[in-house]
């Protein structure tokens, strides 16, 4: 969940865990299903303009923090994430 406290009253955001899909018909727009899958881990990269999220079916994501859209689905693990480190110069 993403928590945005720049306004008066803060808002809640559900982060996403698939590439956004087309519905091919209205009846599935309206339809609220169980996620398949939840967001266990979530790093900002250092400007703030990504998030970098591991989920429990062991993908990796890059979700854009403006817009709160997936826009890579990187790698599929081969289990969960459970942690996320990022190193400064790209070493380590």
């Amino acid at each position: 969940m993403l928590v945005d406290l720049h306004a008066a009253a803060s808002k809640r955001y559900i982060l996403p865990t698939t590439l956004p899909t087309l519905s091919t018909s209205e009846q599935d727009a309206l339809q609220v299903k169980k996620p398949a899958e939840y967001t266990l881990v979530a790093v900002f990269d250092r400007a703030g303009s990504y998030i970098y999220t591991g989920t429990s079916k062991g993908h990796f994501n890059v979700i854009d923090a403006e817009t709160r859209e997936v826009l890579h689905l990187i790698v599929k693990l081969t289990a969960q994430a459970s942690q996320i480190v990022s190193s400064l110069h790209g070493r380590n």
